[in-house]
């Protein structure tokens, strides 16, 4: 399990077992942190700039193609996986100025097989991320991310969750920080 704690240089994360460390270096730790960051310093400067009039929803659903290479924590493996990422994005822009943006995204059919074994998986998966800004303040942005992938055979299943919960108030004091992310081996 990840830890936030602050030091008089900052807030920095602290690990408390070996499947986080394996889960720093994988691609699943980039792909749930370092995508989502961009992503949301994105939106939220281009909610700052941009002077909105009220208007409903705009809502897009789309199904991509999803494959890659993930590394299983609990054994080391690479597991080269396919399938499809179903992805629903909402804009909303409301009557004082404020932006709202959900993501919502899913797995659909994401199986894997490990490099070194052959071992099959099922990766089932799925993020939230929402974002509100009220022209510039408040501030309120929430991600969530589940993430498993389960083997066909007698190797440990791994799985992840996460939240990143932040809440800027309207005089620009960050009035709640929260972060954590929980794994685990279990089979």
């Amino acid at each position: 399990m990840l830890v936030r704690k602050t030091s008089r240089e900052g807030p920095y994360l602290v690990r408390t077992d070996n499947v986080n460390r394996t889960l720093r270096e994988s691609r699943i730790w980039e792909i749930a942190m370092k995508g989502r960051t961009v992503l949301l310093g994105a939106l939220s400067i281009l909610g700052l700039l941009v002077s909105r009039p009220a208007q409903g929803a705009v809502v897009t659903n789309v199904v991509v193609p999803f494959a890659g290479t993930f590394v299983n924590p609990c054994n080391g493996e690479n597991v080269l996986f396919t399938g499809d990422l179903h992805m629903l994005f909402a804009v909303t822009l409301d009557q004082n100025g404020g932006f709202h943006f959900n993501l919502h995204d899913n797995g659909q059919g994401i199986s894997g097989t490990g490099a070194g074994t052959g071992l099959k998986y099922q990766i089932p998966m799925a993020d939230h991320t929402g974002l509100f800004e009220g022209g510039p303040l408040p501030a309120v942005v929430t991600i969530t991310e589940t993430f498993e992938m389960i083997s066909q055979g007698s190797t440990q299943n791994f799985y992840l969750k996460s939240l990143f919960h932040i809440t800027i108030n309207a005089n620009g004091i960050l009035t709640v920080d929260n972060f954590s992310v929980d794994t685990a081996c279990r089979g």
